[in-house]
């Protein structure tokens, strides 16, 4: 039979059944055809019932075909490694492996199969495929397949996680009715009444298959019901390789151990007496706590799918038992579902490739068969080859250290997952082409991103060394945080940025757009999301000197322009102390510089902008319009900046300055005051040390001679140094960062209210401040001082970081420490934070963040509603750059 595609337009979907094989549909569903409305409906189960089991297809299929990051997975499922069986019969072991083995040769020399491979051995042994052998450690995951043992709760919670992440939405209740016509579901009825309508629906909910049998697809074998007697004790030790199948009176009895329990599954013939099982049980395996009996139907529906209805694992009939499930029997019927949905035909009945159940009857035959197949080698060397393997064994890892020690090694995980060289790989490759999927794995945005011409990188090339400190997408300028992002877009032109724009969009997954990665609090750092990477786009795209204006594009740093206009004579009327930031990501956050005290944050040279919306469209907006009043300062909500159009200003490129000295913040503050009104000083900062409560800084002005420099002293409090001194101000910043740059700097900068009619308020707030930084400690891990500035408020846009206040007093708390140390002093940073927002300041929006819950409204005041509503209309999943909200 053919599942051909839906005849009308599939927009939705509904999964019927809230188990692990439910979450996988839908996580299917959601991965093949992003555009899908998927909805699960289901109550989860009220206990889980044992572990999952998996065979080697498995892996390829939850790690590629659905997108599941193999080290995150790991981090909360801890699966065990499943290597294959040990079947018991009458006290006869026999150790099948899922690996490829020389039985012929086995069977020949040792008279048994139990060495006929060294993943044999290696699950004899009860060790993981990795070993170390002369002080050296030999990974054998590529080499050696494997499926999962993973304990039902811990799989079920993973699952649930990604599928919020996805975008699937979550109903409860369970089918009471469904209502069919003409081969087709017109809608189901709930047991709390509710009627559901979808496009199509998919079965997930049991052995019964109602979905199906509504539609009238009959059943396909025996209707005879089969019980299953499951237990759950503690096991001590460590987890083992593999699965323990023994031959009790009444069937097999399947025994697993992952996360400390030992799970049991014996299978027993409906009516035979659940007692009389559990009393042998105890015979066979002692203790066996909890225990709890399922009872199903033997055989499956004549067809996986009818008009539009489908069925998904037990919603398609029995599937053996082996504590809990077997994976793999849904595997094919997952693959089929994205088939379908992707408009792809395929046999429904076709065999998957790849690694089928290991039964004993299969393990029997396959060993008949190589009886009467020659020995490849001979018995000298057939003892050499398994005496080398006993060593392997002997140094070879226990699961759980191998769980260990790939927490510690992402290359383990990586090369089995996407090492060409892997056993996965052409599993993979075989998934691949019979279900494409358009969603946010890996496979899925590889394909995209040749397509579109887009340069990707991926986590195997950026996270599987210590990052380094600057231009890693693992860290940021803090330093103190590590996510490791999905992928890593780098758009070489606007064209191409817009293509990750909608595609991004359309796949629902999260990203931040990043420049150079100036923030100390994690802002442009993401993991289960993207990175969108701006570097690329660094054009200058206009250059008017009539209009003093320059238009670039948002990856271009400070310096770029600077080298551009010096030669000129011009320069932007503010610039950074670092000039290696880039322009976009300095502008939706704000930005102070050398001349902040008299014109302001960089916000307020800003003449025009051109933005991309999610939907890749670009808009040229200026003061006045929303996507520019709200994007300016707005850490990236709303739009990306693609362009700016900034003003220019003519002045010479040399600066004559001299060293200056405050008793204080309060002279420094008054001297400040008087600096921005009378503009004497081009260049006016401060640094406080917080110790002493001294200020030290340095004066100038742009100017071609130091002719008249001492008079502007007169009347500040402020103690100048003799000494005037000349500075090539462009040579002095092209200067690379010093060693002070290097060390981890969980910062937070503070603007606080100041009312030059108040000065002694604005002096309390700095002073209650250096008393917390004090008392902390952070004093000391501040030793060359931090910034300090006053400057004015007016004609700045409405998110700009700025206190409701005639002035701004900013306040820099840039502490240095190795990231070890980061902990120890970061709830009282967070504790400034706070301080300062409840004093009625703003913080710098990529500086560390307290937990808050009215951060928003402190920071944003009565600008928040409209940026609100500005938000929910530009980005309503909530996707770019996520975090603010």
């Amino acid at each position: 039979m053919t599942a051909s595609a839906s005849p009308s337009p599939l927009a939705t979907v509904g999964v019927f059944g809230a188990g692990v094989v439910g979450q996988l549909a839908a996580l299917a569903l959601a991965e093949a055809r992003p555009d899908l409305e998927v909805t699960l409906v289901g109550d989860a189960p009220a206990a889980p019932t044992g572990a999952w089991v998996t065979t080697p297809d498995a892996l390829p299929l939850l790690h590629r075909t659905l997108g599941l990051d193999v080290h995150r997975f790991v981090a909360a499922v801890a699966p065990g490694v499943n290597l294959g069986t040990r079947f018991v019969v009458g006290g006869v072991v026999r150790h099948a492996a899922f690996a490829p083995a020389d039985l012929a040769t086995a069977l020949a020399h040792d008279g048994g199969s139990d060495r006929a491979s060294l993943a044999a051995q290696l699950l004899a042994a009860g060790r993981a495929p990795t070993t170390a052998l002369g002080g050296r450690e030999y990974p054998l995951l590529t080499a050696t397949p494997f499926g999962w043992v993973m304990d039902e709760a811990r799989l079920a919670a993973a699952l649930g996680a990604r599928l919020t992440t996805v975008g699937v939405t979550r109903r409860g209740g369970d089918v009471a009715e469904v209502l069919a016509a003409g081969g087709r579901v017109e809608a189901v009825i709930t047991d709390a009444g509710e009627r559901l309508s979808f496009d199509l629906y998919v079965d997930s909910a049991g052995g019964e298959a109602s979905l199906l049998g509504a539609v009238g697809v009959g059943w396909r074998g025996a209707e005879a019901t089969a019980a299953t007697v499951r237990a759950r004790t503690d096991a001590a030790g460590d987890v083992l390789a593999g699965v323990f199948a023994t031959r009790l009176e009444r069937g097999w009895c399947h025994a697993v151990t992952v996360n400390g329990a030992r799970w049991l599954a014996y299978d027993i013939g409906a009516g035979e007496g659940t007692d009389q099982a559990v009393a042998e049980l105890r015979r066979a395996f002692g203790d066996l706590g909890e225990v709890w009996f399922d009872e199903g139907r033997r055989g499956r529906r004549e067809a996986l799918a009818c008009g539009n209805a489908f069925g998904v694992g037990g919603g398609y009939g029995w599937a053996p038992p082996l504590t809990g499930a077997r994976l793999e029997a849904a595997t094919a019927h997952l693959l089929r579902l994205v088939a379908r949905v992707s408009r792809t035909e395929v046999d429904v009945d076709a065999p998957a490739a790849g690694y089928g159940a290991l039964d004993p009857e299969g393990v029997q035959a396959a060993e008949e068969r190589a009886r009467a197949v020659a020995p490849s080698v001979t018995a000298a060397q057939w003892a050499q080859l398994v005496a080398m393997r006993e060593r392997v064994v002997a140094g070879a890892l226990t699961p759980r250290a191998l769980l260990e020690r790939a927490s510690a090694d992402r290359g383990l995980l990586d090369d089995l997952i996407w090492s060409d060289d892997s056993w996965v790989a052409p599993l993979a490759a075989r998934l691949r082409a019979a279900a494409p999927t358009a969603g946010r794995s890996r496979d899925a945005l590889t394909r995209w991103a040749a397509g579109a011409g887009v340069q990707v990188r991926w986590p195997t090339e950026y996270a599987r060394t210590p990052p380094a400190p600057l231009g890693s997408p693992v860290l940021d300028f803090g330093k103190f945080i590590q996510r490791i992002p999905d992928a890593v877009l780098q758009p070489a032109n606007q064209d191409q940025l817009a293509a990750c724009l909608r595609a991004l969009s359309a796949r629902r997954i999260p990203f931040k757009v990043r420049g150079n990665g100036h923030s100390s609090g994690g802002q442009v750092l993401i993991e289960d999301g993207v990175v969108v990477d701006l570097r690329r786009l660094r054009r200058i795209v206009r250059d008017d000197p009539a209009a003093q204006e320059i238009t670039v594009e948002a990856g271009c740093f400070f310096e770029e322009i600077a080298n551009v206009l010096v030669s000129q004579g011009r320069w932007l009327p503010n610039l950074l102390m670092d000039w290696r930031t880039t322009v976009g990501g300095s502008l939706v956050v704000g930005g102070f510089g050398d001349t902040t005290h008299l014109e302001g944050t960089l916000l307020r040279m800003v003449r025009g902008l051109t933005v991309m919306t999610l939907d890749g469209e670009r808009h040229e907006v200026g003061p006045g319009d929303a996507l520019f009043d709200y994007t300016l300062g707005g850490r990236g909500q709303l739009a990306v900046i693609t362009e700016a159009t900034l003003a220019t200003v003519t002045r010479p490129r040399t600066v004559y300055a001299r060293i200056m000295r405050w008793e204080d913040a309060d002279a420094f503050i008054r001297d400040a005051l008087i600096v921005s009104q009378d503009r004497r000083y081009a260049i006016f900062r401060g640094r406080i040390f917080w110790d002493s409560g001294m200020v030290m800084g340095g004066v100038g002005n742009f100017v071609d001679s130091p002719a008249g420099e001492d008079a502007h002293l007169e009347g500040l409090a402020g103690k100048g140094w003799h000494r005037v001194d000349k500075v090539d101000y462009y040579v002095q910043n092209l200067r690379p960062p010093d060693a002070h740059w290097l060390p981890a700097v969980p910062a937070v900068e503070v603007q606080l209210p100041y009312d030059p009619a108040d000065h002694a308020a604005g002096v309390a707030l700095v002073a209650e401040m250096r008393a917390q930084v004090v008392a902390t400690g952070l004093a000391k891990r501040t030793p060359l001082g931090n910034s300090i500035m006053l400057l004015p408020n007016a004609d700045h846009p409405p998110l700009a970081p700025l206190p409701d206040a005639p002035m701004t007093l900013m306040l820099a708390l840039r502490p240095e420490m190795p990231p070890k140390a980061v902990p120890e002093y970061l709830e009282a940073i967070k504790g400034v934070a706070r301080w300062a927002m409840e004093r009625g300041g703003r913080l710098y929006l990529m500086c560390v963040q307290p937990e808050m819950g009215d951060f928003l409204e402190r920071q944003f005041g009565s600008a928040l509603p409209r940026f609100r509503a500005l938000k929910a209309r530009y980005d309503p999943l909530g996707i770019l750059n996520p975090g603010l909200f």
